[in-house]
């Protein structure tokens, strides 16, 4: 039962950031329109990476980690900076 409720989770997070539009999903628009088809997969490849980290801490028990406000932080001022960089 457990690996069960952990699969229904692990959907639910993928397709909550499979349909809110975000950075991710106006970025693979916006190369999408400037570049060839190659850009389609290599988001395709980023978000599965991304998404098998997730799935990975999920799986390990070290979100909880991510909870703590400097880890937050540096998450955010990452992001942040890869953001205005792109």
């Amino acid at each position: 039962m457990v690996i069960l409720s952990f699969v229904v989770t692990i959907i639910l997070v993928i397709a909550s950031a499979a349909l809110a539009p975000g950075p991710f999903f106006f970025a693979a628009i916006s190369h999408g329109t400037k570049s060839d088809a190659k850009s389609g997969f290599l988001f395709s490849v980023a978000h599965t990476i991304v998404e098998f980290s997730l799935i990975m801490l999920f799986a390990v028990g070290l979100l909880t980690v991510v909870s703590e406000p400097l880890v937050k932080m540096v998450i955010g001022i990452a992001g942040g900076s890869v953001l205005l960089l792109f």
